[in-house]
C-alpha cells in the first residue's frame, strides 16, 4: 500500500467519475466498520465510513464533514493509503474512485445523527468477505494479510 498525502489535500479537478473518501480508523488494532442497510432483497453489508466528495471539496474535507455530520465526532485526516477504481458495472472511464485515507478521531463517543448506521470495531481477519460491501472487499483483504 502506498501513501500519498498530497492526494488527500489537492484541489479537485472536474472528472466524470464520482469519488468517495473512505475513512480508515483504528482503535486498539480494530477497524471501525459501519453497516449498510439491506437493499432490494440483499442482506446488509459492512463498509468503512465514507463520503461522496463534492466537486468543490478535497477528500479530506469530505471525510471531516461526513464524520462530524453522521457520527458527531471531529477527525484529523492523515495519509492516503490507497486509491482504487471500483467495479461499478458501467464504463471504466466512469467507474467511481475510492480513496482509502487514514483518520484519527478526537473522540470515540459517537453522537449519531438521524443518518447514522450500526457500527462495530473489528479486526480485518475476523470479517467474512460475504459480510463486506463489494467496494471494500479487496482493500480489507489486503489489510488482513498484514
Amino acid at each position: 500500500m502506498s501513501h500519498d498525502r498530497d492526494a488527500a489535500s489537492a484541489p479537485r479537478r472536474p472528472d466524470p467519475r464520482s469519488i468517495r473518501a473512505a475513512a480508515v480508523i483504528w482503535r486498539d488494532g480494530r477497524l471501525l466498520m459501519l453497516q449498510r442497510p439491506a437493499k432490494g432483497g440483499e442482506p446488509p453489508t459492512w463498509e468503512l465510513p465514507s463520503a461522496v466528495v463534492g466537486a468543490w471539496e478535497t477528500t479530506s474535507a469530505a471525510l471531516v464533514r461526513w464524520l462530524e455530520h453522521v457520527l458527531g465526532v471531529r477527525a484529523t485526516v492523515g495519509d492516503v493509503i490507497e486509491i482504487e477504481q471500483s467495479a461499478s458495472g458501467g464504463p471504466p472511464e466512469r467507474a467511481p474512485e475510492i480513496h482509502f485515507i487514514e483518520c484519527q478521531l478526537d473522540s470515540f463517543e459517537f453522537r449519531p445523527s438521524f443518518a447514522s448506521q450500526t457500527w462495530r470495531w473489528v479486526r480485518p481477519p475476523d470479517i467474512g468477505s460475504e459480510e463486506l460491501a463489494p467496494s471494500v472487499r479487496a482493500f480489507i483483504a489486503r489489510l488482513s494479510e498484514l
